[in-house]
């Protein structure tokens, strides 16, 4: 599976826009249930092993040996239908616990991570 460029950009956007929340059942035009956001270093085994679910289709982006990208896998029936690669900065979504997040319940919030430099934290909405 490929990265969605259009989907990266759109991310990217609503990071960057003046809101507080980035709600991502508003800004996906496609048919998904749940997400599952991998940190930098996320060992790709450990995961599969874990969710008991295969990820032999992402392998080829080296999420294990990358600090620069978190990664969004977007999963609609137990399968991934979207990726995107996100940049840390201007979002970091490296925080959040590794876990099958609800589409309704993929709201997070943007903190300002380091004062001028137009980063911020996500942190998913409690």
């Amino acid at each position: 599976i490929k990265s969605d460029k259009i989907l990266e950009n759109k991310i990217n956007e609503e990071i960057k826009s003046g809101h507080e929340v980035l709600d991502f059942k508003e800004i996906t035009e496609f048919e998904w249930d749940s997400i599952l956001i991998l940190p930098p270093y996320s060992n790709i085994q450990r995961l599969e092993d874990n969710f008991e679910i295969k990820l032999s289709q992402i392998k080829h982006v080296g999420i294990e040996h990358r600090d620069d990208i978190c990664l969004l896998l977007f999963f609609n029936n137990d399968k991934i239908v979207r990726m995107a690669e996100c940049p840390r900065c201007p979002g970091d979504f490296g925080n959040n616990k590794v876990e099958f997040i609800q589409k309704n319940q993929a709201i997070f919030e943007k903190i300002i991570s380091v004062e001028g430099n137009n980063c911020f934290e996500l942190r998913l909405k409690k």
